[in-house]
């Protein structure tokens, strides 16, 4: 193990910024998994007009589920939102970076 995968599972262990959820793939068994959420804001500009939107996005450990296909689903609390666009984003590969609809 490296230093970066010991720093990954420090922050995906604090409660303070990370969450459970329930990863359920298309096809397959719900997993258990820590995920770490944001909101951004993104603006767009369409028509000549400015808009802001928020954009939920999450993070999973490759630990935890090692793929990750849009249209699979992650539960959190009671919520539950459709993956977009997954991808692992950080150098290590240790993370999967998505955005959720819900």
């Amino acid at each position: 193990m490296t230093i970066f995968d010991t720093s990954i599972n420090t922050l995906f262990a604090d409660d303070n910024l990370a969450v459970d959820a329930i990863y359920t793939p298309i096809v397959g068994a719900p997993v258990s998994v820590r995920c770490i959420r944001t909101i951004e804001d993104e603006q767009t500009f369409q028509f000549s007009g400015g808009q802001v939107v928020n954009k939920i996005k999450a993070d999973v450990r490759v630990s935890d589920v090692t793929t990750i296909s849009a249209g699979d689903s992650l539960t959190i609390g009671s919520t539950t939102y459709k993956i977009t666009n997954p991808q692992m984003r950080d150098i290590g590969q240790l993370i999967w970076s998505m955005e959720l609809l819900d």
